[in-house]
């Protein structure tokens, strides 16, 4: 018998739907951009920002803001309104504004990523070209009657021949709309070069491999075909009628850690209960279609390892999140694995990415 071990690692690049350019405050020098930025309005309550703020010391970010990723002991770039400025700068600390106006940004750029649409005929395209060696199905139906599409790729889809099998994953938030890109982009490179390159021929050979492009249809739709960006929406789009509110964070509805810490199941730390927090993690887990149609296709399979891909930061998280203390049985294993993922994905600066153990210094006000 084969030994296998599951694992979950979550990617998540410094690939952002907005440009980092803007006014650095850096001793008492201010440094500004070529971008021209007459329509930012520091005092307007309904202007979003990217604010990157330096730290070396515990700091507190406005609770309406989002954290987006940063570097760890060194700085923390946020979303947040431009009024909620003040909270910074109450606390003396460097900062500097990357992006002035998020909603423009987001709004040019929305036409680089492709379309729900254009993202379905992309997948119809592969599987028809490479049909030998590729299955689509559907996991199920979203609230909004959307498919939640799987790719199969293997030398014999469709038939369980006792492989390794590994699981690929996308758009888990909705605004994270370079994932689907990623995932889009495997999905492209293993199948176009198979018979070509050896190692991804004897990969394909030799495992099997599964990848949803976009977990969450229905939000995806919803931030990036309808609004460009400007909802800034992070969860699905199931609504719930006694709470007049829309939506549940679907990273946040699966069960938690399997090691029997209270801390690490579902709806203990780092989610809110509150049905209109974007960390909403559900009213159970598992309550969602979508986070159910990952879970069968795991439990259905022989899926040793998933990679769910994420955007913003510079970071290779892995098992367990909840905690830096508590360790997996195979944390050696996953720490090495992570590391060497971590190595080879190295930003514009040649930094290495960093797992998320030392992100504990940055607290936000949570309902």
């Amino acid at each position: 018998m084969k030994k296998i071990i599951c694992f979950l690692i979550i990617v998540l690049l410094y690939l952002t739907i907005v440009p980092a350019s803007g006014l650095r405050y850096n001793e008492n020098k201010k440094i500004f951009s070529d971008f021209d930025f007459l329509t930012y309005d520091k005092s307007s309550s309904t202007s979003r920002i990217i604010v990157r703020i330096y730290y070396d010391e515990d700091i507190i970010i406005p609770k309406n803001s989002d954290i987006l990723g940063g570097f760890p002991d060194e700085y923390v770039d946020i979303l947040l309104y431009s009024s909620d400025l003040i909270d910074i700068e109450k606390q003396n600390i460097s900062y500097s504004i990357i992006d002035y106006n998020y909603d423009y940004s987001a709004t040019i750029n929305a036409g680089i990523y492709h379309t729900f649409d254009e993202m379905e005929q992309i997948l119809n395209d592969i599987s028809d070209e490479y049909s030998e060696i590729t299955r689509l199905f559907s996991l199920g139906k979203t609230y909004e009657d959307r498919d939640i599409w799987c790719l199969e790729i293997t030398d014999n889809p469709g038939i369980d021949e006792d492989e390794p099998e590994v699981l690929f994953t996308g758009v888990h938030h909705a605004r994270e709309w370079p994932t689907m890109e990623i995932c889009l982009n495997i999905a492209d490179e293993l199948t176009s070069n198979y018979g070509v390159d050896e190692n991804i021929t004897n990969i394909i050979d030799n495992r099997r491999i599964w990848i949803v492009v976009c977990v969450n249809p229905d939000g995806y739709y919803y931030d990036h075909d309808l609004f460009s960006g400007n909802r800034w929406w992070r969860k699905n789009r199931f609504y719930f009628p006694e709470f007049g509110t829309y939506g549940v964070d679907l990273n946040r509805n699966y069960a938690g850690s399997s090691n029997g810490d209270d801390l690490g199941i579902w709806g203990s730390t780092g989610m809110s209960h509150n049905p209109s927090n974007e960390l909403f993690c559900g009213l159970k887990q598992f309550s969602e279609v979508e986070t159910r149609a990952i879970r069968d296709l795991i439990i259905n399979n022989k899926i040793c390892a998933v990679i769910s891909w994420h955007t913003y930061g510079e970071l290779v998280m892995w098992p367990w999140g909840y905690s830096t203390d508590n360790k997996t049985p195979d944390d050696q294993y996953l720490s090495q694995i992570g590391t060497e993922i971590a190595l080879r994905m190295t930003n514009q600066d040649q930094d290495c990415c960093l797992k998320l153990d030392r992100y504990r210094r940055v607290d936000r006000y949570w309902d």
